[in-house]
């Protein structure tokens, strides 16, 4: 693999380990725009809001379940830290439906041509989505990053994988820019801004109900809020009255689109 890539890995481990703590969403962000990404690839028509918004369970109950599985397992992996082998590319493909059977130890190189051979045999829409969260997997649990925060990956290719690598560390120093933006417009509110804006940044799709639940603001305080970063072009009303008014943190979901 070019060395290039490993330069742009760690340029991209630094750069999340400073940011994402404050901003604890983005790895949700990024697994989901992986999910996306892969369906729009294969025709489908699906965004982002699409699985993040409160009634998607109702709207979206398929796609939304597939989604769960896929971040889930992925994050079984990372927290049990195991040795990545042929065992894990075996199980995390049953995660996504496919039966395969390979011979593949730690080496990166082999990892990756055993991936460019699954082309073969690999339903054609999973196929990124495979490869995109083994890719993940593999450089977490070799400790090139700590978070499967690499985009979504066309095909095997050390260009591919750069892009890849490249993209998300764009988008996290975007957003990182955005949210701290954001967060200059807010200096001489009461607390309870802040307070529901840092909600934001770790929920960009939620309705009022959940932000009372989690903020422990009243409905009257909340609502309040809302009204202010709505006027601060942070927020953008999408749906709904009420408790059950539903708002997203547009700035900064766009840039997972």
């Amino acid at each position: 693999m070019d060395k290039e890539v490993f330069y742009n890995l760690g340029r991209l481990s630094a750069t999340a380990e400073m940011s994402i703590g404050g901003m604890k969403s983005i790895v949700l962000l990024f697994l989901t725009r992986h999910f996306v990404k892969n369906a729009k690839s294969n025709g489908k028509r699906l965004d982002l809001v699409d699985l993040l918004e409160p009634d998607a369970l109702e709207k979206n109950k398929s796609d939304l379940q597939k989604l769960v599985k896929y971040i889930k397992n992925i994050d079984n992996f990372i927290k049990n830290k195991v040795d990545f082998s042929a065992e894990v590319i075996q199980d995390f493909a049953k995660t996504l439906g496919v039966n395969i059977e390979v011979e593949c130890g730690n080496d990166i190189d082999e990892f990756l041509s055993v991936l460019k051979q699954l082309k073969e045999t690999t339903p054609k829409d999973v196929y990124q989505l495979l490869i995109t969260g083994l890719i993940n997997i593999f450089f977490v649990c070799n400790e090139y990053i700590k978070y499967p925060i690499i985009d979504f990956i066309d095909e095997i290719s050390d260009e591919s994988i750069n892009n890849a690598i490249i993209n998300s560390y764009l988008i996290i120093v975007k957003a990182k820019k955005i949210t701290k933006e954001d967060r200059k417009k807010l200096l001489d509110y009461t607390k309870s801004v802040p307070l529901l804006f840092n909600y934001a940044i770790n929920n960009p799709v939620f309705d009022i109900g959940m932000s009372i639940d989690e903020t422990e603001l009243s409905f009257a305080t909340s609502s309040k809020v809302v009204s202010i970063l709505e006027e601060q072009e942070i927020l953008d009303k999408i749906s709904g009255n009420l408790r059950y008014r539903v708002y997203k943190y547009t700035r900064l979901l766009n840039l997972f689109e």
